[in-house]
Formats: structure tokens, sequence, C-alpha cells
């Protein structure tokens, strides 16, 4: 075995290398992960067992127009014990959609901090293309 002058072997380096080599690829893939548009989401979750569509935008910007099957549900709303009784599933596949100014990445990381490891950024209604309903 190689010493090196710190005193570590060789292996020890290797492997502390390989380990930092593996921590920035996952930082890497992160930051390049593909942002769904939200008719990606709509057709995951119409097309998905266990899915729901939650739109995050304020009540009056939801009554104007909003997507069929949207479940209107703002972070103000986003207790525990709500969250949990209305998705008691955790494994449920959740597609958080917004706007410019109701951001959905924060209601994401709500649910995520509750435990829903499928809650996804579903993206920007400004960006939807296609029927609202009233």
């Amino acid at each position: 075995t190689v010493i090196d002058p710190a005193g570590k072997s060789r292996d020890a380096i290797l492997t502390k290398i390989g380990r930092i080599t593996k921590m920035k690829q996952e930082i890497y893939m992160g930051l390049f992960e593909r942002k769904i548009t939200v008719n990606t989401a709509i057709n995951i979750v119409r097309t998905s067992e266990n899915a729901y569509l939650i739109d995050c935008r304020e009540k009056t910007e939801y009554a104007a127009g909003h997507v069929s099957g949207a479940v209107n549900w703002t972070i103000d709303k986003m207790t525990p014990d709500r969250v949990t009784r209305r998705f008691p599933d955790k494994t449920s596949i959740i597609y958080v959609i917004g706007n410019y100014m109701q951001k959905p990445g924060a209601v994401v990381k709500k649910f995520k901090k509750l435990g829903y490891k499928n809650a996804k950024d579903g993206g920007y209604m400004e960006e939807h293309h296609g029927r609202l309903v009233k």
C-alpha cells in the first residue's frame, strides 16, 4: 500500500475522489433536470393512477380559468394535517402547476418536506395551451 505524505493510503484517497465525483454528478443532474410543461403534467396525470394535479394559484385566478380536474391548493392552505387528510398516500404522483407569481416550486418543496417524494413541478399556466374551465 502506497502512503502519501499526509499519511493517507492511495486507496483511501481514490475512495474519497470517487465519492466527490458521485456528488458532483448528482448536483449536475439536479441542475440540468428538464422542466416539464403544464400540458405534459396534464397528460401524465390523466394517464396515471394515483396522480393529482394541484393548481397553486390564488383562488381568483383559479376561478378565472383552470385545467379541468386540477385541485386549487395555495401554499397558505398547506398544513400537515390538511395535506395528509386530502392526500393520504404519500406515494401519490403530485404535479403542482402555478404561474410566474405563485411558483409551483415552493409548494413542491413543502410536499416533499411532508414526505411526498413524487411531488413535482408541473410548469406555469402562462405556458399552457389548451382549454380552461371556470
